[in-house]
């Protein structure tokens, strides 16, 4: 997966909304360990991650609908389930993660969000 966001020094988060579930991707164990965005593009899975280590690729197997949401972020969040760990390795987007993100994004001043949906057939 190749994210392509001109917003160098920023750190990425990237979640992901499918039939199996909501996941973040992005900094995850499995798919990208590092959530700063040095120069753009950002490649998934990043080469220290579970999924490069492994071989495992995006693949979409199920009819659906995807939805990725991203958020590129001045000034690091400091939440302790946006550290990757082995035991959560796509952690969960759930109620309570959500609204500490938010808590944490307005008391910044800068950082974007992206949307992009799509049908698997």
């Amino acid at each position: 997966m190749r994210i392509d966001l001109e917003y160098s020094n920023y750190q990425l988060l990237l979640f992901n909304r499918s039939q199996q579930g909501k996941y973040l991707l992005c900094p995850s164990f499995g798919y990208a360990r590092n959530s700063m965005i040095d120069k753009p593009p950002i490649l998934l899975p990043q080469k220290d991650s579970f999924a490069d280590q492994t071989g495992q690729k995006f693949i979409f197997e199920e009819m659906g609908k995807e939805e990725f949401l991203a958020i590129a972020v001045e000034k690091p969040l400091n939440l302790p389930w946006l550290i990757p760990k082995q035991e959560e390795a796509l952690p969960e987007w759930n109620a309570e993660r959500i609204k500490e993100l938010f808590e944490q994004l307005e008391q910044q001043d800068n950082w974007q969000i992206f949307y992009q949906s799509f049908e698997v057939v």
